[in-house]
């Protein structure tokens, strides 16, 4: 009987522990997962200011350019970690916010390169 009881007992236990672990897994992962939105968040609103601040005319090499490009770079790292840690449906508005920040802090490089297909494509869009 008491061999029936000692078993019982272990077993509840290993029960209640491997919920325990299970729980802070689960909260592990969900920590991490803000974690990785608050980062797009971060990278997105530097983006933003980037673009924002964009000059009308401007070359590759110059001093908007180096503020840019590494907040571009972070805001595409933030997205892929989105699409690697959090749910699915994030994807698609992280992806099109990312995109629609790249395209607007590009602009002028199209138009000036490109002026004819600028012309075609801005009323497209």
């Amino acid at each position: 009987m008491t061999y029936l009881t000692q078993r019982t007992t272990q077993r509840a236990a290993d029960r209640a522990e491997e919920q325990r672990r299970a729980a802070a897994l689960a909260e592990e992962r969900r920590a991490e997962q803000i974690r990785t939105v608050l980062e797009f968040i971060r990278f997105a609103l530097e983006a933003e200011g980037v673009a924002h601040a964009r000059p009308p005319e401007w070359e590759v090499g110059d001093e908007w350019y180096r503020t840019a490009r590494p907040a571009m770079d972070g805001l595409r790292i933030a997205e892929n970690g989105v699409h690697l840690l959090c749910a699915t449906g994030l994807h698609a508005p992280t992806t099109a916010y990312a995109r629609a920040l790249n395209r607007q802090s590009a602009r002028s490089t199209i138009k000036r390169a490109w002026p004819s297909a600028w012309n075609r494509s801005r009323w497209s869009s």
